[in-house]
């Protein structure tokens, strides 16, 4: 399962912050089955290298601590990463998936060329590193960058930067 392989002997060091993250956020019993939506789960999976990353370029987070002692931060967090399906690549759509995420949020997927590479982008946030590892109930796509979760509205924006309004 997806929660077998983050916590494999040779992926436990490697991925301790999410795991961290998706039991404050209770989400590791869901990841550790069958989703009961039939078609499986994807996770866009950060190290604990993105986690760090996460964690310097957000204001009010200075550890995982801050995020796993707030667990309704850390639920949004994990399930956030979570779509409600399992997709491969190959299936990957240009825009948004076509299931939410577990936060009920929809997820984008560009393609980048370069030069001399190519490769996909989540939320124009993550680039996959490593795709399509294949669990009993999923799949797993490694990401260089965690996602940042929509934890607020426009409006709750708007009340935190008053320089802005709806009408004038």
């Amino acid at each position: 399962t997806i929660i077998d392989y983050i916590t494999a002997e040779e992926n436990k060091d490697k991925y301790s912050d999410f795991l961290k993250i998706l039991q404050a956020g209770d989400l590791d019993r869901t990841l550790s089955a069958y989703n009961s939506n039939g078609t499986g789960y994807t996770l866009f999976l950060p190290d604990n290298v993105a986690i760090q990353n996460f964690i310097n370029t957000t204001e009010g987070i200075s550890s995982v601590n801050d995020i796993i002692n707030n667990p309704e931060y850390a639920a949004a967090f994990s399930r956030y990463h979570v779509v409600n399906m399992q997709i491969h690549t190959q299936d990957f759509p240009f825009g948004a998936f076509p299931e939410p995420t577990l936060s009920e949020d929809y997820l984008t997927v560009s393609f980048i060329i370069e030069s001399d590479t190519s490769y996909y982008k989540i939320n124009n946030q993550a680039s996959v590193i490593y795709p399509n590892i294949e669990v009993s109930n999923g799949y797993i796509h490694l990401i260089e960058t965690a996602l940042k979760p929509i934890t607020y509205t426009s409006y709750d924006w708007l009340v935190q930067n008053s320089g802005f309004s709806i009408i004038r």
